[in-house]
């Protein structure tokens, strides 16, 4: 079986997680290492989109020597990222908080969202370990919620889980999960979403100076509840330790356009663009985004 297969289908995060509770973290950091080391070598289909989305970001073919470090920078990463997250789930609530700071702007900006009464949609790209950055939220109290991908199979199924049962409520995505997050954020929920997915049913939008398929149903919820809309993301700050981080809050617009919705989500896309440029060894993006890449 390959590695990539054996991930998606769920058995991976078992073993990952049992394995957090009884081994120290020396010998444990050493498996992850050579199993995403392995991955990274492999012809399978996440490799190959890490290495075509790499080749996007950091503007170079993706036959160039840099490309091949970053692949192999992005597993071992995504390897080490899983060990802190599953290491933290098995201490509980105070090791989330411990393994992951919220800056003092991000507080500022959903506590101001709350105190007007106002639902706020986090978006960010999937840099570092994203569950983290969703769990810590949740984990200081704030309302949150997530959609996940619909019919969700494997490590997906089993990641909804994990969140629920840690405070962040995930539901698979569907008309009932739409409706569900629309009375949330009328409430001043937090609904929490990734914007870097490439998406069957998405918009073929320009990111990083090509058109790509992205999910622009944040932007659309946003508007049709008048919730802020903040990007934002975690990203590593020392070993074993990571940082939420907010960028610009926006405001939306009061249009119910396609020209709108399209309108907000590309400047989310703007915002990020020198993020991931920045953290590109650490954008844990195993979809390819850009289908002529």
């Amino acid at each position: 079986m390959k590695f990539d297969r054996l991930g998606s289908s769920g058995l991976a995060i078992q073993v990952a997680m049992a394995a957090a509770r009884v081994i120290p973290e020396r010998p444990l950091l050493y498996l992850a290492d050579r199993i995403s080391s392995r991955v990274a070598r492999e012809v399978s289909p996440s490799a190959l989109a890490v290495r075509a989305n790499q080749s996007v970001v950091r503007g170079l073919p993706k036959d160039d020597p840099e490309i091949d470090r970053a692949v192999q920078a992005v597993f071992h990463n995504a390897g080490r990222g899983q060990v802190d997250l599953f290491r933290a789930l098995g201490r509980g609530r105070e090791a989330l908080l411990r393994g992951c700071d919220i800056s003092p702007e991000l507080v500022q900006r959903i506590e101001s969202a709350r105190g007007q009464g106002r639902g706020l949609v986090l978006v960010g790209p999937h840099i570092g370990a994203f569950d983290f950055f969703m769990l810590t939220i949740a984990a200081r109290g704030y309302p949150v919620h997530a959609i996940s991908p619909a019919d969700p199979a494997g490590s997906y199924r089993l990641q909804n889980s994990l969140r629920t049962k840690y405070g962040a409520v995930t539901m698979p995505a569907s008309p009932e999960a739409v409706r569900t997050s629309i009375n949330q954020l009328l409430e001043g929920g937090i609904l929490v979403t990734g914007m870097d997915r490439p998406a069957s049913k998405g918009e073929r939008i320009e990111f990083f100076g090509r058109e790509a398929f992205l999910p622009t149903g944040f932007a659309k919820l946003a508007i049709r509840t008048n919730s802020l809309l903040l990007p934002a993301m975690i990203v590593p700050d020392r070993p074993n330790h990571y940082q939420a981080e907010a960028l610009e809050i926006l405001e939306p617009p009061k249009e119910r356009t396609d020209a709108a919705v399209t309108g907000l989500a590309r400047e989310v896309l703007r915002q990020m663009e020198p993020v991931i440029r920045e953290y590109a060894d650490h954008w844990l993006m195993f979809f390819p985004v850009w289908p002529d890449a």
